[in-house]
């Protein structure tokens, strides 16, 4: 009765697997599956794409002194400001968008894989011949099973999974590494920590998980403010300006298209209104804000922008977010 029920399950996939595998195959021949389920297993790299002006180590977790962060208001007042990433969560609460996720945040993930015959690799199979934008909880067993030894797989997972923002632009029948898309949200809080892994040429014939590492595809900037004065003063609202917004992803390298963001399309701003004591440094985006923006060489007209005391501080934004 096991076998008759395993067979039905997977009958569908037994006829469009054999047509790409193996023409000697049919669909009477359902050996080419073991009975053992494919179970995912993922976890979050420790690797972070943000980058820091300021040349800070990718771990640090402080707001450190200003360097030539000084933006300048029209009446030429000054603000001191840093621009930097921030340390990796340690705890374990439930993420929000906008915020750097841990696998402690991830329900699930979109997973695609596909199968081929051992002699070959996975550059010349359908990145999703096998299945494709699967939803997949980490250590539950999938209503798919392993190839016998005469075959391979390859795994391809993404994050965050079902999102308007972020889509797999590759057909299952793409051979390779799948192709994703992404358009940052204007919203700070709707943007995500776009995360990929894959795992590839797994032989056939497994009982073992599939131990997936997703890496960081975003450059995760924060903000500090110093405020240098012998007062107290409101931050309004701080915004990044000109920098590109939308791109492909395929493995680790990130395609841009070509139009900036400004006030009017696809504003990058955050709404703070709280007050900053004389002498303090206050990190203004904390662990739920941070702007998730795309890696780049920063266009000419990059901008940051910051409204205090409903006064607008401006600086031209340079470098390299990696």
């Amino acid at each position: 009765m096991k076998q008759k029920s395993f067979y039905s399950l997977l009958l569908v996939s037994v006829m469009t697997l054999t047509a790409i595998l193996s023409s000697g195959c049919t669909e009477e021949e359902p050996e080419m599956f073991t009975t053992q389920r494919i179970v995912i297993n993922y976890t979050d790299s420790v690797v972070d794409a943000s980058i820091s002006p300021d040349a800070n180590t990718r771990s640090q977790s402080v707001c450190p002194t200003p360097a030539g962060g000084v933006l300048t208001s029209k009446s030429g007042k000054k603000l001191y400001l840093s621009c930097t990433e921030t340390a990796w969560p340690s705890d374990k609460i439930v993420k929000t968008r906008g915020t750097k996720v841990t696998t402690a945040g991830i329900s699930n993930l979109g997973v695609s894989a596909s199968v081929y015959p051992a002699a070959n690799t996975y550059t010349s199979a359908g990145c999703g011949s096998y299945f494709y934008k699967e939803s997949v909880s980490s250590g539950t067993p999938m209503s798919y099973y392993w190839p016998t030894s005469d075959y391979k797989l390859s795994f391809f997972g993404y994050y965050p999974y079902n999102n308007a923002a972020f889509t797999v632009q590759s057909a299952a029948d793409a051979t390779g590494v799948p192709t994703y898309a992404y358009t940052v949200p204007s919203a700070i809080g709707s943007q995500q920590d776009i995360m990929t892994g894959q795992v590839t040429d797994q032989s056939g014939g497994s009982s073992s998980p599939v131990n997936m590492t997703l890496a960081h595809r975003c450059s995760a900037i924060h903000f500090c403010i110093t405020n240098d004065r012998s007062d107290a003063i409101t931050v309004n609202s701080i915004s990044i300006e000109g920098v590109k917004y939308t791109g492909t992803l395929n493995g680790s390298t990130w395609t841009l298209g070509g139009s900036v963001n400004s006030s009017s399309t696809n504003p990058f701003t955050l709404a703070y209104g709280s007050s900053v004591a004389a002498g303090a440094k206050v990190d203004i985006t904390g662990t739920s804000n941070i702007f998730m923006m795309l890696p780049q060489t920063l266009p000419s007209g990059a901008k940051l922008k910051v409204v205090v005391d409903g006064e607008e501080f401006e600086t031209e934004l340079t470098g390299l977010w990696i």
